[in-house]
């Protein structure tokens, strides 16, 4: 009886033992997945806050091309990512055309110092204008929809551009954008041409009624000439310049190498963020028409077709 009794007395014990070794276990299991996971917020790529150690970066790539989702992606690595359009209505941007007059003819990169010099002095207060009043004044919630309520964030001045006319090689001028900011990072994403013009005609039908008089074949020579300068400026200034393809290398591992964030560091996400931004999504909520293309831009594609380029 007495060894029943010392039986059933170990037993209690030992089931008191297990389970509190059961918690300790636990516990310590816990708190090694808390350090990890401190340890993996720790390293998240984060670009740095000083402006020396960040050049602006600009999606130097044809509308419909996902810079949308470039510029996405830069949100999340800490940059300020802006649509430009409005710095279209400052006063300042009315010497534009005449600075673009001064460098287009140039090669890529190799406009002349006295020119340059010209025209800093000429842009003047468009360039303070885009440093110190072009400011943030949307963004990303976590499906990708736009957040446009400004009294939740902070007053934060612009340093990334994924939309014309500051992104998109259909806005300013490259001699121009590189004489203005010499040290900045351009990103150039290739799309098949016929995908993106079919895109292209989708969203034009959709924003001013007509196909674009444009011929596909003088289209395609648009977009291969501004691919073109792209590749001219990475042959001179290869740490300035990143060229990947929608379809295969745009992702985190081409992207974070390219930008100053630290080495060996680990996406914001697991997943590159990706925003349809298309015709349905227009059709379904009018009130995401931010997300597309200026009116501004439908204006350079307007003078293309004008100029006698189309024909």
């Amino acid at each position: 009886m007495v060894g029943i009794m010392l039986f059933k007395s170990m037993k209690a014990t030992l089931a008191v033992c297990a389970v509190q070794c059961l918690h300790v276990i636990s516990m310590t299991l816990e708190r090694s997945q808390v350090r990890r996971t401190d340890q993996k917020q720790d390293n998240i790529c984060k670009v740095s806050e000083d402006p020396k150690d960040r050049p602006v970066v600009m999606v130097h790539s044809m509308p419909k091309t996902a810079t949308s989702s470039v510029g996405w992606a830069l949100e999340l690595l800490g940059y300020y990512d802006c649509g430009s359009k409005w710095i279209m209505t400052y006063p300042s941007a009315g010497k534009l055309d005449a600075a673009t007059d001064l460098v287009k003819d140039y090669k890529i990169g190799q406009v002349p110092d006295t020119v340059k010099s010209n025209v800093h002095e000429l842009l003047k207060e468009f360039k303070a204008d885009t440093d110190t009043s072009l400011n943030k004044t949307q963004w990303r919630r976590q499906d990708g929809s736009v957040d446009s309520d400004t009294s939740k964030h902070p007053f934060e001045v612009c340093n990334s551009y994924s939309d014309y006319p500051l992104g998109h090689a259909s806005g300013l001028n490259l001699n121009l954008k590189l004489t203005l900011w010499p040290d900045g990072q351009f990103i150039w994403i290739d799309r098949d041409f016929d995908s993106w013009h079919e895109s292209y005609v989708s969203w034009e039908i959709l924003k001013k009624g007509h196909a674009p008089t444009c011929s596909k074949d003088k289209l395609e020579s648009f977009v291969d000439a501004r691919r073109q300068e792209i590749v001219e400026l990475q042959k001179l200034k290869p740490k300035q310049v990143l060229i990947v393809d929608l379809a295969t290398t745009m992702d985190w591992d081409h992207l974070l190498p390219f930008l100053p964030v630290q080495k060996g560091c680990a996406p914001p996400v697991d997943e590159f963020p990706s925003v349809n931004v298309n015709v349905n999504d227009h059709a379904k909520d009018k009130a995401k028409d931010s997300l597309l293309q200026s009116h501004h831009e439908f204006e350079l594609f307007d003078e293309l077709e004008s100029s006698g380029f189309c024909k």
